[in-house]
């Protein structure tokens, strides 16, 4: 079964590492340009298996959307992946203590986000490269 996967990025700056590991695994990649979208989409009643969560997106920043999750009722159980820049160590350490899971630094390899995925959706995913 495969497993959905929703990706709030900076719609400014897409998540190139992110979105070619998704493109090439058996997940469902749900692409979302900022928080808000994130927040209305899973408002819907969609709920994914994991998320990854950008440090700095438009309209809302990243930890105000991880908090935002972990302090819901509904939410708190899906696991987030922190990722950014590798100049934006310190916002992901807020998002970590905001109740992110884990956190990724671009450029990431694809072996590294399979195993980074792999910890929380346990189905051992493997990178076709």
């Amino acid at each position: 079964m495969e497993k959905q996967i929703l990706i709030v990025e900076n719609g400014a700056k897409p998540a190139s590492d992110i979105r070619d590991w998704v493109f090439r695994n058996p997940v469902i990649p749900v692409f979302v340009g900022n928080g808000i979208e994130a927040l209305l989409w899973l408002g819907k009643g969609n709920i994914p298996d994991l998320i990854f969560a950008e440090v700095e997106m438009g309209l809302m920043p990243g930890i105000q959307f991880v908090q935002y999750l972990k302090a819901s009722g509904f939410f708190n159980d899906i696991p987030i992946i922190a990722f950014g820049n590798p100049d934006k160590h310190e916002g992901l350490a807020a998002m970590m203590q905001a109740g992110a899971n884990d956190y990724l630094v671009r450029s990431v390899t694809e072996k590294e986000i399979a195993a980074c995925v792999d910890k929380y959706l346990s189905f051992n995913l493997v990178t076709k490269r």
